[in-house]
């Protein structure tokens, strides 16, 4: 049934009189009740309210309540009757001055908003009823967000995650809070619960492992008004907790307006990052560790094997004696490099001895062919006995000094042979035979005896000349035949052949300088025949005529200082080039290739080396593809284990917020086993990398 306010007021005054006139004699008995008004701000959509009602004057007999609705002010909004409700309703008795406590309970308000109403309570013959207005202020905080989630790490060997995790939410309230609500609430407080574990991915908590809340030393910093809400701020400090997930919640609540919000808290502990770090890496290297180890252990054995193969080689082989003790020496020292594991010195050192091997097969080798040239070479001495006598009528010193001496040619082979037999030094040793041949060489076979026959029958060619210039130039060839004949030691030989060379130039320019005057002869006379004034040219080419018929010796350097005036003369006749004439050799090395002789070529003096060559040259020294190989291995390692270190805290800790929850130890163990076995994968790794930057050609 609905009352209104006025209809109230009227009973009220209605009621009174009644008690006035029904008993006067109680007229001095009267209710203290407190409190006398209720006004109150709550939060949420009930409170309670505790009223104390005091017997002053007598006793008040059958007390009860009238209620009536709570209406919102200006708004539609109210409370039912059903909804406001006293502990205990009634009471038969309250005596003189003693006091009885009764529980206004209202549940169920729509909404935020004032709401105002009034509790009317009934006293049977007694005081008139008396009435407590209420006036109350409801408003509710929202929680910005559904709950909050605090990470932690749990620490191992005290080195844990941040000691400290910070977290800040806001309390949304309606837009008819009052104005100093807000201002009121920013003095609440925080106070945590217990947080239960419950299994990853279950529901259910298992009260058998609990965190209290002192556990947390939580500390909030600051409850600050932020417009229309409350901006909380608080630091939980890390509980060192085993890794789950645990619930819990937040309370924020008031002295006077109690309880504001309560928020969901999720924590969530895993274990130490930095030691899952340490795992991971610890079980990568170990694995690459134990392969290298494996690697250098096949290493050895493969290198061992390398030896024994040099070994068998060199017993196969014919070597000299000195050059297979020292290679034996050398494998020694190999196996030594081996089992101190110094790689870089084992593979400069097999080669070398590599090297050596086949150096002394073919110093061996070379031993033979040494002593197969000397047998052929003294055999050749004996027929240039013959060829000597031959060639000059009488005895000469050649060859009973230079040839058959103690100290001859004969005599130095033969000591050669015995220092070959002896395996001496084969680079040395052929040096000397060089020598010795080239002595042979220039008195044999094509030597100072053919050249000398050359020469003779070069001038019985040179038709040009008269008997005189003939016999003047033969003496030249009498000069080598008496050089030859009074050889006697190596100085002789250098003379003999010095003059060979001299005549062989001169012959030879002559015969090309008397080609060249029959050409321009034949130039001059076809030059008449065309008209062409050619006096001048003709004068001079009857000089050379002239020249050439007087009895007088031969000058081979006047001649050609004639021939080359005809030609300037004919130039300037004719106006054409005339063929160039072959000029006298001036030097001894223009007589050679005058003469047609092979000419070594010259040498270019090696400059001195820069400090920046020297310096690059020991960049090629250090810079050897063995290193080089190296180098690239250990600079793929650097960018390799970084990666997979980083790939297995991703994998296997980093999204995984429970780190650790059904066994800590267990899943640390885990990190360093996938580190550990990671050693194919760093090498598919490594192959990949080495592929990028190749010619794919």
């Amino acid at each position: 049934m609905k009352i209104s306010s006025s209809v109230a007021r009227a009973l009220l005054l209605i009621l009174s009189l009644i008690g006035l006139t029904a008993a006067p004699g109680r007229a001095s008995v009267r209710a203290e009740i407190v409190p006398s008004k209720i006004q109150r701000i709550i939060v949420g959509d009930s409170f309670e309210q505790l009223i104390s009602i005091t017997a002053v004057g007598g006793e008040l007999k059958k007390v009860s309540f009238v209620s009536h609705s709570l209406k919102e002010s200006g708004g539609k909004s109210w409370v039912i009757p059903a909804n406001i409700a006293f502990k205990p309703a009634s009471t038969n008795l309250i005596e003189e001055n003693s006091s009885r406590d009764f529980l206004l309970s209202v549940q169920n308000i729509p909404g935020d908003g004032h709401y105002e109403g009034v509790v009317v309570i009934d006293f049977e013959d007694g005081p008139a009823p008396a009435s407590v207005p209420i006036s109350i202020w409801v408003v509710s905080f929202e929680p910005s967000q559904g709950s909050i989630v605090l990470r932690f790490q749990k620490a191992v060997w005290g080195h844990g995650g941040p000691e400290t995790v910070e977290s800040s939410f806001g309390l949304r309230s309606g837009p008819r809070a009052p104005a100093d609500l807000l201002k009121q609430a920013s003095k609440a407080t925080l106070s945590l619960g217990d947080f239960v574990y419950h299994k990853d991915g279950s529901t259910t908590p298992d009260f058998a492992r609990v965190i209290p809340p002192e556990s947390f030393k939580f500390s909030p910093d600051d409850i600050a008004i932020d417009g229309s809400r409350l901006r909380v701020k608080a630091r939980f400090k890390n509980p060192n907790a085993e890794p789950g997930i645990y619930k819990g919640k937040l309370f924020v609540h008031h002295e006077e307006l109690e309880a504001l919000a309560e928020l969901p808290v999720i924590v969530q502990v895993r274990g130490a990052a930095w030691l899952a770090w340490v795992l991971i890496a610890v079980g990568v290297c170990s694995s690459l560790w134990i392969g290298w180890w494996t690697k250098k252990g096949k290493q050895r054995t493969l290198r061992r094997g390398e030896v024994r193969v040099l070994r068998g080689q060199l017993a196969e082989v014919e070597v000299t004696a000195a050059a297979r003790k020292d290679l034996e020496a050398k494998l020694d020292g190999i196996l030594r490099l081996i089992v101190g594991g110094k790689s870089t010195e084992f593979e400069t050192a097999i080669q070398k001895a590599r090297e050596a091997l086949e150096t002394a097969r073919a110093e061996k080798k070379s031993l033979r062919a040494l002593a197969e040239r000397v047998s052929a070479d003294i055999a050749t001495l004996s027929a240039l006995r013959s060829q000597l006598a031959a060639a000059f009528s009488s005895s000469t010193p050649v060859v009973g000094e230079y040839v058959d001496g103690a100290g001859g040619l004969e005599a130095r082979f033969r000591d050669l042979k015995v220092q070959i037999e002896a395996e001496g030094s084969a680079t040395v040793l052929d040096s000397s035979l060089s020598t010795l041949e080239d002595k042979l060489r220039r008195l044999g076979s094509r030597g100072l005896l053919d050249l000398l026959e050359e020469q003779r029958q070069q001038l019985s060619d040179l038709d040009a000349l008269d008997a005189s210039q003939t016999t003047s130039l033969g003496a030249h060839l009498d000069r080598i035949e008496g050089a030859i004949r009074n050889i006697r030691r190596d100085a002789d030989l250098n003379d003999a052949e010095t003059i060979v060379t001299e005549v062989d130039g001169i012959l030879k320019a002559v015969a090309l300088q008397l080609q060249h005057l029959g050409a321009l002869r034949e130039l001059i006379e076809k030059a008449k025949a065309a008209g062409t004034d050619v006096s001048e040219p003709e004068k001079l080419l009857g000089t050379i005529d002239t020249y050439l018929a007087e009895p007088r010796p031969f000058d081979a350097t006047a001649f050609g200082n004639k021939l080359a005036a005809l030609e300037n003369a004919y130039e300037a006749a004719t106006g054409d080039a005339s063929p160039t004439a072959q000029e006298l050799p001036s030097t001894f090395a223009a007589m050679q290739v005058a003469s047609g002789r092979e000419m070594a070529e010259p040498v270019e003096p090696t400059p001195e080396t820069g400090g920046s060559d020297r310096f690059s040259d020991r960049i090629r020294k250090w810079w050897t593809p063995a290193f080089q190989v190296r180098a690239v291995n250990g600079i793929l390692m650097l960018i390799v284990l970084p990666l997979l270190v980083v790939l297995g805290y991703g994998q296997l800790y980093a999204d995984k917020p429970t780190f650790g929850d059904a066994n800590i130890w267990q899943a640390y163990i885990g990190l360093f086993l996938w580190g550990f076995g990671i050693t194919s994968t760093s090498a598919s790794v490594s192959s990949v990398l080495k592929a990028f930057g190749q010619d794919p050609s």
